[in-house]
């Protein structure tokens, strides 16, 4: 059971470090997507519920400030990761003895 435990909180890091780039993939594709939008490109089919070809002045600013809501996030999750830099040094290089 302490061998598992330690399995697992070695690889915590390197699954976080993972799923952040995910993360950057997907909010730098959507911030293309929104600057796209916001610059008057006819994507509107993809956001904002697809009503509109272009979008009207009000969702090309509300496309402009969900950029600023993703440098946010990314922001935030690359607090988290690097908060992970800490709880590294907790974790020895080898499993501990099993004293069962």
């Amino acid at each position: 059971m302490v061998i598992l435990v330690w399995r697992i909180a070695a690889s915590l890091p390197r699954v976080v470090e993972a799923a952040a780039v995910v993360a950057y993939v997907l909010l730098g594709a959507l911030a293309v997507l929104q600057i796209a939008l916001a610059a008057g490109a006819p994507l509107g089919h993809l956001a904002w519920g697809g009503k509109y070809r272009v979008l009207p002045r009000g969702l090309r600013i509300a496309s402009a400030v969900s950029v600023l809501v993703y440098a946010l996030f990314a922001w935030i999750i690359a607090g988290a990761v690097a908060s992970l830099d800490r709880f590294g040094d907790y974790i020895p290089e080898k499993p501990p003895a099993s004293g069962c």
